[in-house]
C-alpha cells in the first residue's frame, strides 16, 4: 500500500531536504539580485511584495508622487529579471533533482 508520503515523493525521507536546499538557493538568488538594485528601486520592490501595498500606499508611505513609485517598480523589476537571468536553468533543475 502506497502512503500519503509516498505517493506525492516524500516517502524517501530526504525529498523534502532537497526542497528546502532548492527553496533556500532561489531565496539566495534574488537577495543577491535585490542587491544590486539602487535602494529606492529595492525598497519599493520590497514593499510591494512583502507588505503586499499597492503602488498608491507605497507614494503615500515613502512620501512621493504615485508616477515616480511607478517608474521605480518597473525599473526595478526588469533589473531584477536581468540579474535574475541565466538562473532559470540552475533553479528548473535544483526542483528536478528534488522532485527524483
Amino acid at each position: 500500500m502506497i502512503t500519503t508520503l509516498e505517493a506525492h515523493g516524500r516517502g524517501d525521507g530526504w525529498t523534502h531536504v532537497h526542497e528546502d536546499v532548492a527553496q533556500t538557493e532561489i531565496q539566495q538568488h534574488v537577495q543577491r539580485a535585490l542587491a544590486t538594485l539602487p535602494e529606492a528601486q529595492r525598497k519599493a520592490i520590497q514593499l510591494a511584495y512583502h507588505e503586499q501595498m499597492s503602488h498608491r500606499e507605497i507614494a503615500v508611505h515613502i512620501g512621493i508622487p504615485l508616477g515616480t513609485i511607478k517608474t521605480r517598480l518597473e525599473l526595478g523589476m526588469k533589473k531584477l529579471a536581468a540579474a535574475l537571468r541565466g538562473s532559470e536553468d540552475l533553479l528548473s533543475s535544483d526542483r528536478r533533482a528534488a522532485r527524483a
